[in-house]
């Protein structure tokens, strides 16, 4: 599970994948390309992560903050960004995986979905630009609540 590899990391996070019963291609789309796509990408500055399987340590959120609610997309991403950049260790626990219903999945139809988080993970890869988030959100700092 995620949470035994806390003891030696800040914020670990694992594959998310559609259950078989949910339908072939739902399945394999999310069990080959995310995970792939998640491994490859926690060697670089920006790894891809799912909210939805994803662990952090409480001294993470008191440092750089909670998940920006105006972003529409890459909110995960976007928060474990700000974790790498303040120096907080992150790994990919690709035995740690998760099912989840492929609902938006099927409404968009799968290649509408890829495209449009694949296309929003890359062009903030390539840029390295949440900027315009943090101008708009800053970072938010809940310490009182913790």
């Amino acid at each position: 599970t995620l949470l035994t590899h806390l003891d030696d990391n800040d914020v670990v996070y694992g594959p998310v994948i559609s259950h078989p019963d949910e339908g072939v291609l739902e399945y394999y789309v999310s069990h080959i390309s995310f995970p792939v796509l998640m491994f490859l990408t926690n060697f670089t500055h920006l790894p891809f992560v799912s909210g939805n399987n994803v662990a952090f340590k409480k001294q993470v959120v008191k440092s750089v903050g909670v998940f920006n609610p105006r972003l529409k997309s890459l909110e995960d991403v976007e928060f474990v960004f700000r974790a790498k950049r303040h120096g907080f260790s992150v790994k990919f626990v690709k035995d740690a995986y998760v099912f989840t219903s492929p609902r938006r999945l099927k409404q968009w139809g799968s290649v509408k979905f890829t495209l449009f988080h694949v296309f929003n993970y890359w062009r903030a890869f390539l840029t390295k630009d949440f900027s315009h988030a943090e101008r708009e959100y800053g970072v938010v700092k809940e310490r009182e609540s913790l």
